[in-house]
């Protein structure tokens, strides 16, 4: 059974940024602490105030909702390891689950190719302006070359 990386974890705390109250996301839903909206309990209201501690506690386990739906939806017999299994939760996290399921990323673990995963990943650093159109993003390139590092972690160590 994989679990998140602590390191992983941090990561996507610096990258997510909390929010103690409610906000509207890019895509128009109701989020709060590290971008908590849809993903897992407790559904989000408006009313809403979180500390810094209970935010963690959620997104561990929207991170850890999304390593497990990934698995579900591959090949059972693909074997993560805990940094690779907590990189690609991250992504899925930040990418939804709709994308990420129509993914090169979500091909290339199906089809077992995992040394094109972090190629892949590098792939989605671009997001929809307010006027619809894709924007490269300095900030989303910086991101997925983290995740990508975290997923080649035991290739070098």
């Amino acid at each position: 059974m994989n679990v998140i990386r602590p390191e992983v974890l941090a990561l996507c705390k610096r990258q997510e940024a909390f929010r103690a109250t409610p906000y509207k996301d890019k895509g128009g839903r109701l989020a709060i602490g590290f971008g908590h909206s849809t993903i897992g309990p407790p559904i989000v209201t408006p009313d809403l105030v979180w500390d810094y501690q209970y935010a963690s506690d959620v997104l561990s386990s929207d991170l850890d909702i999304c390593g497990k739906d990934m698995l579900d939806h591959l090949d059972h017999g693909l074997v993560l390891d805990d940094w690779q299994y907590s990189a690609l939760a991250m992504f899925k996290y930040n990418i939804g689950s709709t994308a990420f399921a129509h993914s090169s990323v979500a091909q290339n673990l199906k089809d077992g190719h995992l040394d094109m995963v972090p190629i892949s990943m590098n792939m989605w650093t671009k997001y929809h302006a307010d006027n619809g159109t894709l924007v490269d993003s300095n900030g989303l390139k910086r991101r997925r070359y983290l995740e990508a590092a975290f997923f080649m972690h035991n290739w070098w160590s």
